[in-house]
């Protein structure tokens, strides 16, 4: 059993580790035109790459609270609507679906991840993967 999304998670359930996604900006697909409609996965532990791409692609600004410790990782879904997040071995898969306009910036704890290479995927319910992003973490 993979939580009812079996072409999502194509492991047993009992392999994926849940990972807490603390939201720290959030747009429904109602707001402005963006730059691009095509859903667009960004991850990064530098707030100034990610305040750059929500200025460039969204148009929105970074609130300035926003910071990334050393522990946590940034992850900027664009034109995107993500469920959850779940790790296993080198991936983290989050369910979701295409939402022009939107963009949602959270970010993710790094003591569960045991690789240091890192793959992150969005997919639809069917499967169908909607946007990915590589990231190296660095030594474990």
């Amino acid at each position: 059993m993979s939580f009812g999304l079996d072409k999502v998670y194509t492991y047993p359930a009992v392999e994926y580790i849940p990972l807490a996604m603390k939201i720290l900006a959030l747009r429904s697909g109602a707001g402005p035109r963006p730059r691009s409609s095509s859903p667009a996965l960004t991850v990064s532990q530098d707030p100034h790459t990610v305040a750059d791409l929500l200025q460039w692609q969204c148009g929105a600004e970074l609130p300035p609270e926003v910071s990334c410790p050393p522990d946590r990782l940034l992850v900027l879904a664009r034109n995107l609507k993500i469920w959850e997040v779940k790790y296993r071995a080198f991936t983290v898969t989050m369910p979701g679906e295409e939402d022009p306009g939107a963009y949602l910036l959270f970010s993710l704890p790094t003591r569960h991840f045991y690789k240091s290479y890192l793959f992150f995927e969005v997919c639809h319910p069917s499967g169908r993967r909607l946007a990915w992003a590589r990231y190296w973490l660095g030594k474990r």
